[in-house]
């Protein structure tokens, strides 16, 4: 029987959606290791497509809250490794902000522990495509908005050779492609 009730509830908890539009995008994925908490920051794991790892340098989005794990025996709310996650990759969640920011300001996540603050990203930390909603003391809970994050691309090779069994070659130059490409009517030779 409840004896009594907190007189204001909370607004939200790190990792809830923020809103519901169409711009939200969660997937399913995999923790490929170490613990996980609601709103943190995660990266591509081993298996780039199917497993995140907390934090890192390759970041795919936040970590969404789960209500299949409210009630678990420990009262802590992580994911254990290789259990499925929620990842917002774009749209609006909830997050414990560990800096102080305003509305607007550019975000980044901690490498180690996957931890989110506003502001720009400095050693060991790694800008995230976003910005924040809301005003926010840190600690303390905040709304980001995550745009696609950008995957990290090797150098393109400036030219490819193609050996012929009469021994000769044919030549391709990266940089030439652009200029194929923004004109449809051209000729490859």
């Amino acid at each position: 029987m409840q004896t009594s009730y907190a007189q204001y509830m909370g607004k939200a908890y790190a990792g809830m959606l923020a809103d519901v539009q169409f711009k939200n995008n969660v997937v399913s994925k995999s923790l490929e290791s170490l613990l996980a908490a609601p709103g943190l920051a995660v990266g591509r794991g081993t298996d780039t497509e199917n497993q995140v790892v907390v934090g890192g340098t390759s970041p795919i989005g936040v970590v969404v809250r789960s209500l299949d794990t409210e009630n678990n025996v420990s009262n802590e709310l992580e994911y254990v490794a290789k259990e499925t996650v929620g990842v917002v990759t774009t749209g609006c969640v909830w997050v414990d902000l560990i800096t102080t920011g305003a509305a607007g300001d550019p975000i980044y996540s901690v490498d180690a522990d996957g931890t989110i603050g506003a502001g720009v990203a400095s050693t060991g930390q790694t800008q995230l495509v976003g910005m924040l909603q809301s005003v926010a003391a840190a600690p303390g809970l905040a709304i980001i908005e995550l745009g696609p994050q950008l995957p990290v691309q090797a150098a393109a090779p400036a030219a490819h050779a193609d050996t012929h069994q009469d021994g000769g070659t044919d030549e391709i130059n990266v940089a030439d492609l652009s200029g194929l490409l923004a004109d449809p009517q051209t000729p490859i030779v």
